[in-house]
C-alpha cells in the first residue's frame, strides 16, 4: 500500500475515533444534567401583569407563588417581581430565554391578566369562574381544563397580538381584536360576541350563538372539527 493511502485511511481513523468520543462525551453530559426547581412563596394577588418582554406559565395553585425551572450545572435565576394593590407584576428575565429555564406562576383566584409589549404567557390547565385578558404585542397560549368545571365568562381584549385557546369550557366569549390572529380549537363555547378589525382573524369550532361585528379587513371561520 502507498504511503499516501497509509494517510489517508490514518486520518479516516482518526476522524471516526474523534467523531465517536465526542458523542459519547456529549451523551454523559447530557446524561448528567438534572432537572432542578426553586420557590419563592408569594403575597395573594387577583391580578398578573406580564411587563414588556416578560416570559413565563400560569397555573392554579393552592397557595401563591413563583417556581423556577432550570437543568444543572446552570442555576436558577428569577425574574424581577412585585405586588400592589393586588396586583403581582413580572418583568423580563434573560435567563428565560435559556434552554432548559422557565418560570411558573401559581395563583388562586386570579381574575385578570394583562400581557404587555414581546411578552409571552401561558395558561397550563387553567380554571376560573370569570377571567379577563388584555394584550397589547403580547402572545398568549390558554389551555384550560374543561374537566374541572365552566368557566362563565372570558374576555380578551387584544391589539397585535397572537392567541391559540384550548379545552377550555365557557358559557360567554367576548374578544375585541385589533390587528390579532386568534385560534381556539377542543373547546366548548356557548356565546361569542365582540368585535374584529383591522385585519383581525378568528378560527373557532362550533358555537351555539354568535354575535360578531367584522369589518371588512377581517375575519372567521368556523370550524366543525376544533
Amino acid at each position: 500500500m502507498k504511503t499516501s493511502n497509509y494517510i489517508i485511511l490514518a486520518f479516516f481513523v482518526f476522524l471516526l475515533t474523534s467523531t465517536f468520543i465526542l458523542f459519547l462525551d456529549a451523551k454523559m453530559n447530557f446524561n448528567n444534567r438534572q432537572v432542578g426547581l426553586q420557590e419563592k412563596r408569594l403575597e395573594p394577588f387577583s391580578v398578573v401583569v406580564a411587563e414588556d418582554g416578560a416570559e413565563f406559565n400560569i397555573r392554579n395553585g393552592e397557595y401563591p407563588r413563583i417556581m423556577c425551572y432550570y437543568t444543572s450545572p446552570d442555576t436558577c435565576t428569577f425574574p424581577e417581581y412585585g405586588i400592589r394593590n393586588d396586583t403581582l407584576f413580572v418583568f423580563a428575565c434573560k435567563e428565560t430565554k435559556k434552554q432548559g429555564k422557565s418560570h411558573e406562576i401559581y395563583g388562586r383566584n386570579i381574575k385578570s391578566i394583562v400581557a404587555k409589549v414581546n411578552s409571552n404567557v401561558s395558561l397550563q390547565q387553567f380554571t376560573a369562574d370569570t377571567l379577563d385578558i388584555k394584550l397589547d404585542y403580547a402572545i398568549f397560549n390558554a389551555f384550560f381544563d374543561k374537566t374541572k368545571g365552566t368557566t362563565a365568562q372570558l374576555s380578551i381584549t387584544a391589539f397585535t397580538s397572537k392567541i391559540n385557546l384550548n379545552g377550555a369550557s365557557l358559557e360567554n366569549l367576548n374578544v375585541s381584536l385589533n390587528r390579532t390572529k386568534m385560534n381556539s380549537w377542543n373547546n366548548s363555547i356557548a356565546h361569542i360576541s365582540g368585535s374584529l378589525e383591522n385585519s383581525s382573524s378568528l378560527s373557532i369550532g362550533a358555537i351555539q350563538k354568535i354575535s360578531l361585528d367584522v369589518d371588512s379587513t377581517s375575519t372567521y371561520q368556523l370550524n366543525k372539527s376544533k
